[in-house]
C-alpha cells in the first residue's frame, strides 16, 4: 500500500520537473509496486527474492531522483 502511494504522489506532482524526469521517476516508482507484485506471484524463494531485490534497485533509483529535484 505505501508503495502505491508513493507512486500516485510522483503521479500528481507538479513541481519544477521536466518532462524527462518526471517520466523516469513515474516508470521507476511504477517498477517497484509492480516487482513486489510480481514476487508475490512466485513460487520459490529464489525468484521471490529476485524480483525483490529488482524491486529495491528501482527504491534507489527513486530516491536518487528525488533527491536531485530537492
Amino acid at each position: 500500500q505505501k508503495v502505491a502511494n508513493i507512486y500516485k504522489e510522483v503521479k500528481t506532482y507538479s513541481g519544477a520537473i521536466t518532462h524527462n524526469e518526471k517520466n523516469q521517476l513515474e516508470r521507476a516508482s511504477l517498477s517497484i509496486l509492480l516487482n513486489i507484485a510480481e514476487a508475490c506471484g512466485k513460487p520459490t524463494r529464489k525468484d521471490r527474492a529476485r524480483f525483490l531485490h529488482i524491486a529495491m534497485g528501482s527504491l534507489r533509483e527513486t530516491q536518487a531522483l528525488l533527491e536531485i529535484l530537492e
